[in-house]
């Protein structure tokens, strides 16, 4: 299809005609596609230009005539790819696991990071003067535990328990 004619076809869109919308999505996909893939790589170019392609037919009657359809589309397209690398870019840093280098591994260490989850909420629900006690090992310098220091700890302990086998039926 000629530039020409994908333009015509885009107006034809933009007018409500959605007979020309399949002669138009086979000319602009395929260099949308080029485009994406070009900057995101094969995989996620995909789904940049799956997204990109719905926005082109979803937003043709906001479709400029004055400007050429291919530009039009590939301007979408470059929209759709920094919005992914946002996005992408965005659950890099907020994300909590890091990526598993071996399946296994991952799954230990996304178990691991529950396992401490968990325990902070039940540690959440102690009283501050029980937390005290369970922080003092970790104290640098903090002499040995007195004999009263070691049996608060073993309540505190008992109370994390019983708190955890409460929320979530183990110990």
């Amino acid at each position: 299809m000629s530039e020409r004619s994908l333009d015509a076809g885009m107006v034809r869109r933009a007018d409500g005609d959605r007979a020309g919308g399949g002669p138009v999505f086979e000319a602009i996909h395929p260099r949308v596609s080029a485009f994406c893939r070009s900057l995101l790589g094969a995989a996620d170019g995909q789904d940049a230009t799956q997204e990109a392609m719905k926005k082109v037919f979803e937003q043709a009657h906001r479709y400029d005539r004055e400007r050429p359809a291919l530009a039009w589309a590939i301007a979408i397209a470059g929209w759709e790819c920094r919005t992914f690398r946002r996005r992408q870019q965005r659950l890099r840093e907020t994300s909590a696991d890091p990526q598993p280098e071996g399946h296994a591994d991952g799954e230990r260490e996304v178990l691991a990071r529950a396992e401490v989850r968990m325990a902070l909420a039940a540690l959440d629900q102690l009283e501050e003067r029980d937390r005290e006690a369970l922080m003092l090992d970790f104290e640098e310098d903090h002499p040995p535990l007195s004999p009263a220091q070691r049996k608060r700890k073993e309540r505190a302990l008992d109370r994390v328990r019983r708190i955890m086998r409460r929320l979530y039926g183990t110990s």
